[in-house]
């Protein structure tokens, strides 16, 4: 049954016979009512059937890894239209999202200590089941009308409002309260490698996702060739510091210095969440730190953002004064277990991780705690063979350093129980 699957997968062909106007009509029907013969809807019968074997087999093919700069490339090639660079990455797509998505389902029910059993995990394993049925159903495009379509499917079914990064911190954080004492750091450590594990590689899949669907003239869809960090530490700051200032009545200024006009390639987005993070970390403590001694924000002392272009990196360096952190404190801070947020028992709407089209707008983004953004920030970081590190002076403040890869020749950097599915190896990565 699988090896029929895949064949059709690959060669199934269903010539498109449907009219411009009629098009969206179309779209939005349910597409068991657009199989054109009982062949085709008993192909979807049993692809529903036997999703959980079809996930099995797809979650054992390799993912395909793309560089920063031949994603880049490849979107703003000026030798092809624009319509055939969608249709390549359509194409792409059409097969690897599919593999990605079962290599997520099987690492979240292969989560240590029944984590996969929990219902939040259940909840989002069902989902992307459901997000793969829809794409396995999907005619491979081999026309723009097929691309088009293909393009709508992807966008209803993966640019959902699901914060899945929510979720699973609290699966594992309140299915699992007696790990989280104190000798247990063995199986912490194994819960939060997993959890990085999986995150790593969303964060691939989310980007090629928005990085299709974003594709434009004049810009390599999710990718600027004139990626400013300078600027968008300016905008992030602008936004951390009126955040605090409604939350905590005062906030400290961001000062943005160094290299102002260093460009480089890179998705706007990903460095935008990671320094979003850090300031709204550095000026909440700051105020909170401050708090009982000084009213006025106009008074308290400044973070700073120093921004530098190193011959492979654009590094960047946060620094404030806001208390510091013990070393016990610095390890918490990237673990998966540490948050000084109380889940609520249902809340599965809010995006917390790079989004490009709800990133400003998106309130989930700016709430402060959920103890999810300083490790979503750092594998974020590292997705591309950048790096996050955190240094702390008890009593003083906090120095966070950014380093980005400044040239986007880095592979994406897919762990090795990814690259060479199924899961059975342990991860260099962490």
């Amino acid at each position: 049954m699988i090896q029929t699957i895949n064949r059709r997968l690959v060669s199934r062909r269903i010539a498109c016979r449907r009219t411009a106007a009629s098009w969206h009509q179309e779209l939005v029907i349910d597409r068991s009512r657009r199989f054109e013969t009982t062949e085709q809807a008993g192909w979807t019968a049993n692809i529903q059937k036997n999703i959980d074997v079809v996930i099995e087999s797809l979650s054992k093919k390799r993912a395909t890894t793309l560089s920063l700069r031949q994603m880049y490339e490849m979107a703003s090639l000026k030798s092809a239209s624009l319509e055939s660079r969608r249709l390549w990455m359509a194409r792409y797509l059409h097969r690897e999202l599919p593999i990605r998505m079962c290599q997520r389902i099987s690492e979240l029910k292969r989560l240590p200590y029944g984590i996969g059993e929990l219902a939040d995990v259940v909840w989002i394993i069902n989902t992307y089941s459901n997000h793969v049925l829809k794409l396995l159903e999907t005619d491979f495009p081999e026309n723009e009308m097929q691309e088009k379509r293909f393009a709508y499917v992807v966008e209803s079914t993966l640019k959902d409002k699901v914060s899945v990064p929510r979720l699973l911190a609290r699966a594992v954080r309140t299915g699992t309260p007696d790990l989280c004492q104190k000798g247990h750091g063995e199986y912490l450590k194994e819960i939060d490698t997993a959890m990085n594990i999986f995150f790593t590689s969303r964060i691939g899949l989310r980007l090629l996702v928005d990085h299709y669907l974003s594709l434009r003239e004049g810009f390599g869809g999710e990718i600027s060739s004139t990626c400013r960090p300078a600027q968008i530490a300016h905008e992030a700051g602008l936004l951390a510091t009126n955040l605090v200032r409604k939350q905590h009545g005062n906030s400290p200024q961001v000062q943005v210095r160094g290299n102002l006009d260093a460009t480089f390639t890179y998705p706007p987005q990903h460095c935008r969440y990671i320094l979003l993070e850090l300031l709204k970390n550095a000026t909440r403590a700051t105020a909170e730190n401050f708090s009982t001694s000084i009213e006025s924000h106009e008074h308290l002392p400044p973070v700073e953002v120093i921004v530098v272009a190193g011959d492979e990196d654009i590094s960047l360096k946060i620094s404030d004064v806001g208390g510091g952190f013990t070393r016990t404190q610095k390890r918490s801070a990237c673990s998966w277990f540490f948050s000084s947020y109380d889940f609520p028992a249902q809340d599965t709407t809010e995006q917390e991780e790079p989004q490009t089209h709800s990133f400003l707008n998106d309130p989930g983004l700016l709430t402060s705690g959920h103890g999810i953004g300083i490790p979503l920030s750092r594998i974020t970081a590292r997705y591309f063979g950048g790096s996050l590190e955190l240094f702390g002076l008890q009593g003083y403040g906090v120095d966070a350093y950014v380093h980005l890869s400044r040239l986007g020749t880095d592979c994406e950097n897919l762990p090795s129980r990814v690259r060479f599915s199924p899961a059975s190896r342990d991860s260099t990565l962490f």
